[in-house]
């Protein structure tokens, strides 16, 4: 029977590791942690535009309300080393928000799905992001 690759299996369990200490920075609102998880050179597909670099992708952040809650649920993340260096990863995120006004929000339930692929590089011993696109597959009606 072959032996696993371990190192491979290890590069792919730090890239996913990395992936969702990501959406945690993003859930805690630490949004300078958040454009460090991205190469300098990084780019982020979202929303229709390309951002590029770790400042641009911090700038995103900017003017966002104190008072939104977000949670990001991440699923079925799939990592597959293409070459030494480098990952490609698939993942779904349903996607949570609220008032962070009080202790419990309540919530009718997410407000969209999305998912998300792109790669990781290794980087001064540290797997980053190279490239993301982020695509939303569902939107939730607001209750009425």
């Amino acid at each position: 029977m072959p032996q696993p690759d371990l190192a491979r299996l290890a590069a792919e369990w730090e890239c996913q590791r990395t992936l969702l200490a990501f959406y945690e920075a993003i859930d805690r609102a630490r949004y300078a942690d958040v454009a460090a998880f991205f190469t300098p050179d990084g780019e982020w597909l979202r929303r229709g535009s390309v951002v590029r670099g770790r400042a641009a992708i911090e700038k995103t952040y900017e003017g966002r309300s104190a008072d939104v809650r977000a949670r990001h649920i991440v699923t079925n993340i799939l990592t597959r080393q293409k070459a030494p260096g480098i990952v490609s990863f698939s993942l779904c995120i349903t996607f949570y928000t609220g008032t962070a006004a009080t202790d419990v929000p309540t919530i009718p339930g997410p407000s969209m799905v999305l998912s998300s692929h792109g790669e990781l590089a290794l980087v001064g011993g540290r797997w980053l992001i190279h490239r993301k696109e982020t695509v939303r597959e569902f939107m939730v009606e607001p209750a009425t």
